[in-house]
């Protein structure tokens, strides 16, 4: 039995600048909205005053120091230069080693001074999180639901245990106490590498009343780490619920255009500029492979534009322009749309989509549009197999690795054949979102009825 209103709370690692987790957050929040006047969806988020701006929505912060995320993105962007900086310093080498044999006499001060503000740092953490806590607990007080939804929340690769895996533990555990219902709708997972990890989301997902995710790669990573449950749901990802601006559809399906446009979304893979642990050989061989195709496709006459889903798709988008030559481009405005639905316009101008990124593949997609998909995990996989897209999959080993195993013969086949097929491939796409965007209506009217049967109960 559906409550006559409810309040919902859409929590996840949302507000970094990634449309493609804004585009998740946003389908919940026009879902909830479609279903019923009287339900009132609001955000909890890293950055709460992104999440309220964007949305629309009251938005709550679900971590102490709501600001500390975007202060680490100014730092890197800061370091974007480093190898210049790196050249600038050089001449100052002499004075910085003379500064340091006279600082090793005070090592022993220094090493007590830095001892000292650790100990305060952790106290007054410590402090800030429990009354963090406190207040968190009183705001789920008027909630009925808290959702977990969508992206990919189950890992621990950016900041180990403390951050992601922590996250969701303590909402997890402060939902429960409230009792409130709690589900994990939709999402992604692994990589998870710590045991601490592993013990905190197995907790976290055996509160849970209901549970769902996006692919079989993420079921299998939960089953590995002893969380698995029989009745697991493998769920659309929850972006395919997208509710598109009139308008934004392709108009290229129903103008038949002799020569389609493509348009690609890079992802910075590998390029230490992106991920602290990058490796710029790995991540020049991919620029390589991004210019031998995008020369290929220029020599045909092909119409290209460039996408961004993240601000830093434009440092990899840079790196090829500058490589290929600007002149041979005839429009070059790559710049980060900065919202889901200039976003979509802009991928509605193409015929053909070549992306790396999960939902750079996946919005597409929504408009009907077919995708060149290149993998950098398994979850681009399990998306292209999902939307019966499999035979146009660059799996990551052969478009990245040195060898002779890859050449670009081998991606411009796959192109071709995109092209030859694009009609047919069109209605395997319509089709298939169809049934998707079916199965997540069915997901959304299951969550409400538990949501209100277990706040009646």
């Amino acid at each position: 039995m559906k409550k006559a209103s409810l309040r919902i709370g859409i929590l996840g690692h949302y507000g970094d600048l990634n449309l493609g987790d804004e585009a998740t957050i946003q389908a919940v929040i026009q879902n909830i909205r479609e279903a019923s006047n009287d339900w009132t969806p609001c955000c909890f988020s890293v950055y709460p005053d992104d999440s309220r701006d964007r949305h629309g929505v009251e938005s709550f912060p679900i971590q102490p120091v709501s600001d500390y995320r975007r202060e680490q993105q100014a730092l890197r962007t800061k370091n974007l230069d480093v190898q210049t900086k790196e050249v600038d310093e050089t001449a100052e080498l002499s004075r910085v080693d003379k500064l340091r044999d006279n600082l090793k006499r005070f090592a022993p001060l220094v090493f007590l001074v830095k001892s000292l503000r650790r100990v305060r740092e952790g106290l007054s953490s410590s402090a800030r999180e429990i009354s963090f806590l406190i207040s968190s607990f009183r705001t789920l007080k008027d909630f009925d639901i808290l959702l977990v939804a969508g992206s990919n929340q189950c890992f621990d690769y950016v900041d180990g245990p403390w951050y992601f895996p922590f996250n969701l533990l303590k909402w997890s555990v402060m939902a429960r106490l409230r009792g409130k219902t709690l589900a994990f709708v939709s999402v992604g997972a692994g990589p998870i590498k710590a045991e601490l990890s592993r013990k905190m989301m197995r907790k976290s997902l055996s509160l849970s009343h209901y549970r769902s995710f996006r692919d079989s790669s993420s079921r299998e990573v939960i089953s590995m780490i002893g969380a698995g449950q029989a009745d697991d749901h493998i769920m659309p990802d929850l972006a395919f619920s997208l509710h598109i601006a009139p308008g934004t559809r392709n108009a290229a399906v129903e103008e038949k255009r002799a020569i389609p446009v493509i348009g690609i979304n890079p992802m910075p893979l590998f390029d230490p500029r992106f991920r602290e642990d990058g490796d710029p050989r790995m991540y020049n061989a991919l620029v390589s492979k991004y210019v031998d195709f995008v020369t290929w496709l220029l020599d045909r006459d092909y119409p290209i534009f460039f996408y961004a889903t993240h601000p830093k798709d434009v440092l990899v988008v840079d790196d090829i322009v500058e490589i290929v030559g600007p002149s041979r481009f005839d429009s070059l405005e790559y710049c980060f749309p900065g919202t889901v639905d200039k976003l979509m316009s802009k991928i509605a101008k193409a015929d053909i989509v070549v992306a790396t990124r999960f939902h750079g593949i996946l919005l597409p997609y929504i408009l009907g549009i077919p995708v060149l998909g290149i993998e950098y995990w398994t979850k681009t996989r399990d998306l292209m197999e999902y939307m019966r897209q499999s035979d146009y999959l660059l799996p990551q080993s052969r478009f990245v690795d040195d060898h002779n195993d890859f050449d670009l013969i081998y991606m411009t086949k796959r192109f071709d054949s995109l092209v030859t097929n694009i009609r047919s491939e069109r209605l395997v796409i319509e089709t298939r979102l169809a049934e998707l965007q079916a199965d997540l209506a069915a997901q959304y009217d299951q969550l409400w009825a538990i949501a209100g049967e277990t706040n009646q109960g």
